[in-house]
């Protein structure tokens, strides 16, 4: 691993302060489950590495039944899936943190940095998609707010410019009448890369019973997860019968574009897109509030 300096800062003043000078040559280190593995493997270099972990308010999760729920950068996964709240209000949530690595990770590691990396396997960008999501962004030119699904460029890539910190994730409250889930399929564990993820988020009519509203993301199946919009426009208006999701599963599997990996084939993967729209559907509807 190369030699790098190392900093604390005391305020979020004093941290985009070292970004705006040191730009791409800083990372900020959160909970490091990504980051020190990249710096290890020396696909990462940084001169310097930022810890936030003195600032205030950097670890906060605040709900609130009007403006919805805001996530801090230093949050962990546990932290969500140890939350009542979270729990009850925003079980989708609950699901892609689950998919993510260990016990040991979701103690230590958090969704803003899972976000952060930009993997197109990432196991929480789907559901925070669906979610209208969006990451908050802080430099010395002042805020800004970027939906999720924009604030994904490339593999590895985001809206983020070297002197921007995210500063939070802001979800607005769940619609009545609705419910949201998420499936994933890992290369062979449960804790191994995910090779298709699936996330929905449904709003039914209350007399009608039929979609009113339908969210769909998909990932690992893609330069960047994304919303599968064709899908999405199918179900409008139709209920959930069998039929009905298994032609939107054709529909969502050509939607996807995943390539071979780990010796498991593009083909096989876009049939999963089926297999977990179909899951991700009925469990949503269960969930219905």
């Amino acid at each position: 691993m190369k030699t790098f300096e190392f900093f604390e800062p005391k305020t979020l003043t004093e941290a985009l302060k070292m970004f705006d000078r040191y730009g791409e040559k800083a990372r900020l280190l959160a909970g490091g489950t990504d980051l020190v593995v990249q710096m290890k493997q020396k696909s990462i270099a940084p001169d310097y590495v930022v810890s936030p972990r003195f600032i205030p308010d950097f670890d906060l999760l605040v709900r609130d039944e009007a403006k919805g729920l805001q996530i801090a950068p230093l949050v962990t996964y546990a932290s969500l899936l140890g939350s009542s709240e979270i729990q009850e209000k925003y079980p989708i949530i609950v699901d892609a943190c689950l998919a993510v690595g260990t016990p040991q990770i979701r103690n230590r590691g958090t969704i803003v940095g899972n976000i952060c990396n930009a993997n197109p396997a990432a196991d929480t960008i789907p559901s925070l998609i669906v979610l209208n999501s969006a990451i908050q962004l802080r430099s010395f030119n002042g805020e800004r707010i970027v939906p999720v699904e924009q604030f994904l460029k490339a593999p590895n890539k985001t809206a983020a410019s070297s002197s921007e910190l995210v500063t939070g994730i802001l979800i607005p409250p769940p619609r009545a009448n609705s419910g949201g889930a998420y499936f994933w399929l890992p290369k062979a564990t449960r804790v191994d890369e995910t090779l298709v993820g699936c996330a929905v988020l449904i709003t039914i009519n209350a007399d009608s019973l039929i979609f009113e509203d339908t969210k769909i993301a998909l990932g690992a199946v893609g330069p960047t997860p994304f919303r599968a919009r064709k899908t999405e426009n199918f179900l409008l208006g139709k209920s959930g019968s069998d039929e009905v999701l298994a032609e939107a599963g054709e529909i969502a599997s050509n939607e996807s574009s995943p390539i071979g990996r780990f010796n498991i084939s593009g083909a096989y993967r876009k049939k999963m897109v089926k297999v977990l729209l179909n899951r991700s559907i009925k469990k949503a509807l269960e969930r219905l509030s």
